[in-house]
């Protein structure tokens, strides 16, 4: 029997003037997070950008599933991204990457 490790993804919405690249934001959270938690915080999240939408300001994000609560944290202390004033916001967790384009599809009608 194998051992798997539950995930949960997070929509995220990036706040800046200017658009966001994928590069950015991975440098961004990947700072972030290794600044508040450290490198040994930053393997046992096992943070992954999985995709970033076509106006660049909403990105979805995989981590452990223990590691939620601790991801919103490193989110919430994004000051910039590529060196321009930002913030994140999570809009929304869930334990399928389907569940949040549910969720998507319903806010736009």
């Amino acid at each position: 029997m194998t051992s798997r490790r539950g995930r949960r993804y997070l929509l995220v919405r990036f706040l800046a003037k200017d658009q966001v690249s994928e590069q950015a934001v991975e440098s961004a959270v990947a700072a972030s997070v290794s600044q508040m938690f450290g490198r040994f915080g930053v393997a046992q999240m096992n943070v992954r950008l999985i995709g970033l939408d076509s106006a660049g300001d909403k990105a979805v994000l995989r981590c452990a599933s223990e590691s939620v609560e601790r991801l919103r944290a490193a989110l919430g202390m994004i000051l910039e991204v590529n060196q321009h004033p930002a913030a994140a916001m999570v809009l929304r967790s869930s334990g399928t990457i389907r569940g949040l384009k549910v969720r998507i599809q319903r806010r736009r009608r």
